[in-house]
């Protein structure tokens, strides 16, 4: 990118459609309030921090609706409005356009008679001083304006300033070796000196013309930068990067001998343009950063990783990476490349593109991370019961549930990402049962955490705190995880994992008690069509703590204990006919409430178009439910 270019019309185009109006906001250095109109063109992102390079003087924030909320000063600073004090009479027109302009007062001080003290500058935003005879001292009037630039007030420093006449302004502020002035000349000029145009910074924002019969021959030292140019290149407003808040205008003359133009509107903004980003030059490379990302897709394409500014943070890429790193030589730096759902300090959108994962909020993407483990979260396999007791032989489910706790939500668990598996490794992995028909995975409060060792368990029920609740077909557990050759009476380890739904993954681990057949006192055997698919809750759990399954299946209980059976109202297109208790039909209802009195008791559930109903109250299959 040529620097010269960047005084082009369209860049100036560019940089007029990049800015505009700001709404009037309360502006005030010393805690109160004061309206102001800001700056036209004084247009930041919404939410950013806009501040001067380096300078911790002026730091705003510009808000969705434009306006300046919170203006926040870092450092001692000046006080209200602008002074104008040149070694030359008063010109109060200029003054006046000047403060109808900006809403802020602008007094006059006569500098041909006397030095204001630094108190006195102290009560301004801003000094704006030219040279035309005698200051009363120039040396006390250069040091003390150096020495308000220190506290953060801001100097305009204008024609004949320089040593190119004979009443130039001394002192520290004229001595390059300060480091507050940003240009050098020895000789000015007289004739017609017009504006160039909008420069590549802020303060030229709708300043449309402005030209001069006089101007210092004025060139930019090592450390400075100009925001605009007259037409022959010579700097209109030149500023010190290394001493921010002072500047140069040669050709300045409030108004007068002859001069024309949008010097006030120059002023004005100069005065209360706090995000102007001149001179942050984060890569060396001669270009201000805003310009860089600004004009970023010029470039091509497998270029544009040094300009572009993906955490807009108002620096390019290139000087991200410098200070944040690129571990995976994407050229994105990490904090980019990381989802914007680990936190406010990571900027890679997950519904735009890939993102990197950082599970152990470590700022370090987790494909560049060795030491990133899953997390650890708790599991219960058949809550409220222990030992967890599996019968392999059974046709029902194996309820499992992963256990919420003060520090892990279940709301952020990724239901999908749900397996179970062995934990030695053996056999493969098993989802949880999705129905209809039958159950499917639910957030329920249904177990307590239990911190024991190893195989240890407790019977813990609810808790108070949500829980997901998992039922896994038993047959597909006891074929997929390979337990048919365990001995009965084992502990085997298993293990649930998943994902959050930030992609990290996570590990739960409980164990079961092999055991076989129910053996107990009484036993229910529940029976329907088999091509019906039926599911049936059994509660409470039997002896064998297998819960309920799809019929046909049978359940061991104690003689005396009333069971809860809940068959499905619908299974596929056939609707419940009602429940037949030992060849009897006893209720239409979906729920039979029956007690265990006998060692084999029978409990069938019909639907229509299936079994035929016979017994001592006769029915059909195509009864009512």
């Amino acid at each position: 990118m040529d620097a010269r270019w960047l005084r082009t019309p369209a860049f100036a185009l560019a940089i007029l459609l990049a800015t505009g109006a700001v709404a009037a906001g309360q502006l005030r250095q010393d805690g109160s309030t004061q309206n102001v109109n800001l700056p036209v063109g004084a247009h930041q992102a919404v939410g950013v921090v806009a501040n001067c390079g380096n300078s911790p003087a002026h730091n705003i924030i510009i808000d969705s609706d434009g306006g300046a909320d919170v203006f926040d000063v870092d450092s001692p600073m000046a006080g209200w409005g602008i002074l104008y004090a040149p070694s030359n009479p008063d010109a109060p027109g200029f003054r006046a356009a000047l403060s109808a302009i900006s809403g802020a007062p602008v007094d006059y001080f006569d500098a041909r008679a006397a030095t204001p003290s630094l108190s006195v500058l102290q009560g301004y935003d801003l000094v704006f001083t030219w040279a035309n005879y005698a200051y009363a001292d120039r040396d006390a009037f250069g040091d003390v304006l150096a020495d308000y630039a220190d506290t953060g007030g801001k100097v305009i420093l204008g024609q004949w300033c320089l040593p190119t006449a004979v009443n130039y302004l001394g002192g520290r502020i004229m001595d390059p070796a300060e480091g507050y002035l940003p240009v050098t000349g020895t000789s000015y000029q007289t004739g017609f000196f017009s504006y160039g145009g909008p420069g590549y910074g802020c303060y030229t924002a709708d300043v449309d013309s402005w030209s001069t019969p006089y101007r210092d021959d004025a060139t930019l030292l090592p450390g400075a930068e100009a925001d605009c140019y007259y037409t022959d290149d010579v700097p209109l407003v030149a500023i010190s990067c290394e001493h921010l808040g002072v500047y140069y205008m040669p050709g300045v003359l409030a108004g007068g001998y002859g001069e024309s133009g949008d010097s006030t509107l120059l002023i004005y903004h100069i005065a209360y343009w706090v995000g102007c980003p001149i001179c942050a030059d984060c890569n060396d490379n001669h270009y201000w950063d805003f310009l860089e990302i600004m004009f970023c897709d010029t470039l091509p394409p497998e270029e544009q990783w040094t300009c572009q500014d993906c955490d807009e943070n108002g620096l390019p890429d290139e000087c991200d990476i410098a200070e944040q790193g690129d571990c995976n030589e994407n050229s994105v730096p990490d904090a980019c490349d990381i989802s914007a759902d680990f936190g406010p300090s990571y900027f890679c959108d997950p519904d735009i593109s890939d993102c990197s994962l950082d599970c152990n909020l470590n700022g370090i993407p987790d494909e560049c991370d060795e030491g990133v483990e899953p997390s650890m979260l708790e599991l219960d396999i058949k809550p409220g019961s222990c030992p967890n007791s599996f019968n392999r032989t059974s046709q029902g489910v194996l309820p499992v549930a992963l256990v919420g706790t003060e520090e892990w939500d279940m709301a952020d668990v990724d239901i999908s990402t749900l397996r179970i598996s062995r934990a030695d490794g053996v056999g493969g992995e098993v989802a949880p049962h999705e129905g209809p028909p039958g159950p499917h995975t639910v957030v329920a409060d249904v177990a307590t955490p239990f911190y024991g060792e190893g195989c240890e368990c407790a019977a813990g029920d609810a808790d108070g705190i949500m829980d997901i609740s998992m039922k896994f077909d038993t047959e597909l557990v006891n074929e997929v995880l390979e337990m048919a050759d365990l001995m009965p009476g084992a502990l085997v380890p298993l293990v649930v994992t998943g994902n959050l739904n930030n992609g990290c993954a996570f590990v739960a681990y409980d164990c079961v008690r092999l055991v076989p057949p129910g053996t107990a006192p009484g036993l229910l055997l529940v029976t329907s069509d088999p091509s019906t698919g039926a599911w049936v809750d059994a509660d409470p759990l039997d002896l064998t703590l297998d819960g309920g399954g799809w019929t046909e299946f049978q359940r061991g209980y104690p003689l005396s204990t009333v069971v809860t059976l809940r068959a499905e109202e619908r299974v596929g297109d056939l609707r419940l006919a009602g429940w037949m208790v030992d060849g009897v039909l006893v209720t239409h209802d979906n729920t039979l409430f029956l007690t265990v009195t006998d060692p084999e008791t029978t409990a069938t559930v019909v639907y229509q178009g299936g079994t035929k109903v016979s017994g001592p109250t006769e029915s059909t299959s195509s009864m009512a439910p």
